[in-house]
């Protein structure tokens, strides 16, 4: 059976392969924890003898064996999951599993009703947790040394330029009709929605005008961008060309919604639009900062974003953290390719 680190290895060849070629997976996670060593063998004994000759099996973690079930959907891994637990029932033994499939909407998506129907169809027993989307497959998200780089940079920073949020907060608030505040649920780590702050920039009915502009869409693929959007007010113009309408993320840093240096979090229903190869930017937490504001902000290509932000992803450490957010500076002061 894999290690965990080979189990590892694994996982994430299968996904980026389902990422080029669109063929999904599922993985079976099984808990063994503190069971018995007679269980843990008669379990590994039951999944080796229920697996295709394609399928892979190793530990997932320390508690959990995990099984990936290759070009196999829910429906699938639903009925892999409940043939398993009944063979362990008929011995008098439980097996706490959960199921997860690649690629799959996220929550919100209508993926409820589809989990529903697996359920009703496998009539499955007790125990059996199903979950859908990315989540199982990036054990770690938010690094001891970036969320302490977080914690160090975002306190003093807020501190410092309170005053000035407190300016631009009175001219959002004294030169157009509609709250100081945008918030705007996007996606972040693993796809979870969160509710995003900026100070506002546009019109209060925002987002009702949106789907009158998309035709004028500057940007190929699903962000939208457009140069001179008419929802924009003149002190947002401002804020936006400055970047200054942000600060306010600084928040969302500090409850670890968001990270300073991250792929920029897009809103929900964009999210969803990406195609699956873009899903890779989901896998660390959504940043103030990232590669494609510092080097090409002006380039209206999603595809060109989302490839730096996979870059990105891959080589992320606390170096290139720290590279980034002095970058920042001049690329915000530069104010190239900010609408």
């Amino acid at each position: 059976m894999n290690s965990t680190q080979e189990f590892a290895v694994i996982l994430e060849r299968e996904r980026a392969r389902a990422d080029r070629n669109g063929h999904g997976f599922s993985l079976v996670t099984f808990k063994v924890g503190a069971a018995s060593q007679a269980f843990e063998e008669r379990l590994k004994q039951v999944l080796h003898g229920r697996l295709r000759l394609t399928d892979e099996m190793g530990w997932f973690d320390r508690q959990r064996i995990g099984v990936l079930l290759f070009n196999t959907h829910r429906e699938g891994a639903w009925n892999y999951a409940n043939r398993v637990r009944k063979a362990m029932a008929a011995e008098g033994q439980g097996a706490e599993c959960s199921v997860y499939t690649y690629p799959a909407s996220w929550p919100g998506t209508g993926v409820e009703k589809s989990e529903a129907e697996c359920a009703r169809a496998a009539a499955e027993p007790p125990g059996v947790e199903i979950k859908s989307g990315v989540d199982p497959f990036k054990s770690d998200p938010l690094p001891v040394w970036k969320r302490a780089l977080d914690l160090i940079v975002a306190p003093p920073v807020l501190l410092i330029l309170s005053p000035l949020m407190l300016v631009l907060g009175l001219a959002v608030k004294l030169t157009s009709r509609g709250p100081v505040f945008f918030k705007q649920e996007r996606a972040g780590i693993r796809g979870k929605p969160f509710i995003c702050w900026k100070f506002r920039t546009m019109v209060a009915d925002a987002e009702s005008q949106k789907k009158d502009l998309l035709p004028y869409n500057e940007r190929s693929g699903v962000a939208f961008k457009m140069k001179n959007d008419p929802r924009v007010t003149t002190v947002g113009r401002f804020l936006r060309k400055t970047s200054l309408d942000e600060l306010p993320q600084l928040f969302n840093v500090l409850r670890g919604e968001m990270s300073l240096v991250g792929p920029r979090p897009l809103p929900v229903e964009e999210a969803l639009q990406q195609d699956t190869w873009h899903n890779t930017r989901l896998d660390v937490a959504p940043g103030m900062t990232c590669l494609w504001q510092i080097s090409a902000r002006h380039n209206n290509s999603f595809d060109t974003w989302a490839r730096l932000d996979i870059e990105y992803v891959r080589n992320r450490s606390l170096w290139l953290d720290l590279k980034l957010l002095l970058l920042t500076i001049p690329a915000v002061l530069s104010t190239r390719g900010a609408h």
